[in-house]
């Protein structure tokens, strides 16, 4: 008889089926009310990555909870309850309805979606004063060191007034590309123009642009991504936008040496994208591909191999390859142009020269830019130099040819505003 006393009386439920309605209705929206509050706080954590604005989300629950605590029953009883409890589940009935239909139809942009979203996260973790994200529709952020900026593809014009509006930016991160894999003997040529338009052309745009700003605020960088798609025959036209866009992201690293400007290109396979989510292949996440990404470009690397599929894929380019045709033996490397991933250009007259005894061990690279010389090591005909790796061990993870110390002082991230 004592132990029923402490027990909750469920008299009411069985015998009344209002009260246990209302009971089943009270338990159904307290729970969804806590699950709101958790995901509501997560969310603002995530966007923000701050103590006191995810903590500003209780207090701006607090407030109207303790001012309808004190009022609202003196209100209700002056009025209709019934009427007045219809028109709040109402309301809270259209703001769910517009927040789904905001979530299904609403293009996510540029820089908060897949791999750039990754990105804008990543840089503003390692501690970017000022990140411009961009996208083909406008977008907002309510972050404070994020800049939205809505930017039309295939024109020139909106990349000049965004280097208007960001006289600052010292990182140029170009992510921007179309999927077009149609074979090229029955490729629309229009729609293969604007793969190449996008893919290809876009970044020189926005290189050219951007060249004299980076040149002008000194110690400045671009990423270019590309796809490993570049080096595989197969995926048609888009492979032949990539296999364009590897070349040009060398050329520019060239080019813009002088003005100490590093130029990354970025060698992906799958990532976990809207872009790839018809293939059912081991994909990686954004997020760990912007840390490979970044890592890469606070090292000072020229290239990168963001994962394990990207550095498979260049395996064929070595097993059964014979090494001199990219490396020379270093007494007689007189003139060198680098042109990415290890591979070095020498004149016909030095290739002729090479001597016949000359043991794959004894190469070397000798990369020249901006008066600095970088030499590696170079292994066994059937090993990847350790060149690629960045001379060290690291499984699942590319690295690449350092052409030059572009190591930053003070770190990388600490003040250098971002373009994506």
């Amino acid at each position: 008889m004592g132990v029923r006393r402490t027990l909750i009386d469920l008299a009411p439920l069985r015998s009344s089926p209002q009260f246990r309605r209302l009971w089943i209705g009270r338990a159904f929206s307290g729970f969804g009310s806590q699950m709101v509050l958790v995901a509501v706080m997560f969310q603002v954590w995530q966007m923000t990555k701050s103590t006191v604005w995810t903590g500003a989300v209780g207090l701006a629950q607090a407030v109207p909870i303790i001012t309808f605590g004190l009022f609202a029953g003196s209100i209700i009883d002056r009025s209709n309850r019934r009427k007045f409890y219809l028109i709040a589940i109402t309301g809270q009935a259209v703001c769910s309805i517009l927040l789904a239909v905001q979530g299904l139809f609403r293009a996510p942009a540029g820089g908060r979606r897949g791999l750039g979203a990754a990105l804008v996260d990543e840089l503003l973790t390692r501690g970017a004063r000022k990140v411009y994200a961009t996208g083909q529709e406008p977008s907002e952020d309510p972050r404070p060191h994020i800049e939205t900026r809505a930017l039309q593809v295939r024109s020139a014009e909106p990349v000049r007034r965004l280097v208007t509006d960001a006289p600052d930016a010292k990182i140029i991160i170009n992510n921007a590309g179309v999927l077009y894999p149609a074979p090229l003997l029955t490729a629309d040529i229009e729609r293969s123009a604007a793969t190449f338009d996008i893919n290809v052309l876009e970044p020189l745009r926005t290189c050219q642009a951007f060249a004299p700003v980076l040149a002008r605020t000194g110690d400045g960088a671009i990423v270019n991504i590309s796809s490993l798609l570049a080096w595989l025959a197969g995926s048609g036209v888009y492979g032949a936008s990539q296999a364009t866009l590897w070349p040009l992201t060398n050329s520019l690293r060239t080019e813009l040496a002088p003005q100490h400007i590093q130029v990354l290109g970025v060698h992906a396979g799958f990532i976990d994208t809207d872009m790839v989510t018809q293939f059912n292949l081991p994909k990686t996440t954004p997020q760990a591909a912007a840390t490979t990404i970044l890592d890469g470009l606070d090292a000072g690397d020229a290239e990168v191999l963001v994962d394990e599929i990207s550095n498979g894929t260049w395996r064929p380019y070595r097993s059964g390859s014979d090494w001199s045709r990219f490396h020379c033996p270093e007494r007689e490397a007189t003139s060198f142009a680098t042109t990415g991933l290890g591979s070095v250009n020498s004149s016909s007259a030095t290739r002729r020269r090479r001597t016949a005894d000359a043991s794959p061990l004894d190469f070397r690279i000798v990369a020249r830019t901006a008066g600095e010389n970088t030499r590696r090591a170079v292994g066994a005909p059937g090993d990847m130099p350790a060149s690629l790796r960045g001379g060290r061990e690291q499984p699942g993870r590319g690295k690449a040819v350092r052409i030059s110390p572009y190591r930053r002082k003070g770190g990388l991230f600490r003040s250098y505003p971002t373009i994506k």
